[in-house]
């Protein structure tokens, strides 16, 4: 199944921005329904942080904390 290319940004661009989690919906249930993994979530947060560009902040919610 081919992914839809999503963005983890608050500035989507020509990326699909993603709908808001539901109730108690974890980053891993986001991440099985996009057919990707909890760390390619982080990887891509991780690589936007680094270069400044700000989470949306419904998916930075579901994300573990950068270390200091």
């Amino acid at each position: 199944m081919p992914m839809t290319p999503f963005a983890v940004t608050q500035a989507h661009g020509n990326l699909h921005a993603l709908s808001a989690p539901r109730g108690a919906e974890t980053l891993a249930d986001l991440a099985r329904s996009l057919h990707v993994s909890p760390d390619d979530f982080e990887h891509a947060a991780e690589v936007a942080r680094r270069f400044g560009f700000p989470l949306d902040p419904q998916i930075e919610a579901l994300l573990p904390q950068p270390a200091a």
